[in-house]
């Protein structure tokens, strides 16, 4: 016969093992506290002055405003570029280039490498003439790249051997399509820009360019042309594995008509 305390016992022990067991806490899943290195761009860009004749000016973004610039210079990002009675050229990493004529002011905006390994470029005119020209894709791989020439309120995508002329005054803006395309994205939409025509902006109202169909020379196309001729040679012979790299440097300047910087 079971005593009255070992059955109390029995009873107690088969309670404890029917009663449900207190909850765990859940894990709390880790959040990762750094982004996905995909969606970093890294600043380590520099472009370079590589022309200057006469008066030309150089705001680093440093707090010492404008300073006397010269040739081969680092131009990073947010720098600023002012000529007065002078010229510049500002080469990229693939012999694209940047002319700015006399009396212009621009901005370099973005100098950025990408994820994917590409460079994107962002080049602010905010007074003046500027002319750009870009490397064809059969000379040097460009595939990435992404180059902007903003200007107002427009956004000019510029596409690989794209060479344009940008005239920038108070009022309006002349931009002339030497060669290649672009996309042009700007407060009516977006629209493609093909060569030689000319497209003149109104920057008071929000009225469609007007499109002629033929691009006029201007004093400056000499000095670009054969600059941007330069540079293209240069590239081809840098591309060539049996000729050692891109160690080649430009030549002296052929000048521009009516040289008066030489």
């Amino acid at each position: 016969m079971i005593s009255m305390h070992a059955a109390a016992a029995t009873m107690t022990l088969a309670l404890a093992a029917s009663s449900p067991r207190p909850q765990q806490a859940a894990s709390v899943p880790t959040i990762q506290q750094n982004p996905d290195p995909a969606l970093k761009y890294s600043k380590i860009r520099a472009a370079r002055l590589s022309e200057v004749k006469g008066d030309v000016a150089l705001d680093r973004d440093a707090g010492t405003g404008f300073e006397v610039a010269f040739a081969n210079l680092p131009i990073t990002e947010h720098s600023r570029l002012q000529t007065g009675m002078g010229r510049a050229e500002v080469e990229f990493e693939d012999n694209s280039t940047v002319r700015l004529a006399p009396f212009t002011l621009a901005e370099f905006s973005r100098l950025q490498l990408l994820p994917s390994g590409g460079k994107a470029s962002t080049v602010t005119v905010l007074k003046g003439t500027a002319y750009v020209s870009l490397i064809p894709s059969y000379v040097v791989n460009t595939k990435g790249n992404d180059f902007q020439l903003t200007f107002g309120e427009q956004t000019l995508h510029l596409e690989p051997s794209a060479h344009i002329r940008l005239q920038l005054g108070e009022t309006q803006a002349q931009l002339a399509v030497l060669d290649g395309a672009g996309q042009l994205e700007g407060p009516l939409g977006a629209g493609r820009l093909t060569h030689k025509k000319t497209f003149t902006f109104n920057l008071g109202s929000a009225a469609e360019p007007v499109i002629a169909r033929h691009v006029r020379t201007a004093p400056l196309d000499k000095w670009d042309r054969s600059s941007a001729d330069v540079h293209i040679r240069n590239a081809s012979i840098g591309s060539l594995p049996n000729l050692g790299g891109k160690g080649n440097k430009k030549p002296a300047s052929s000048g521009m008509p009516h040289d008066i910087f030489r």
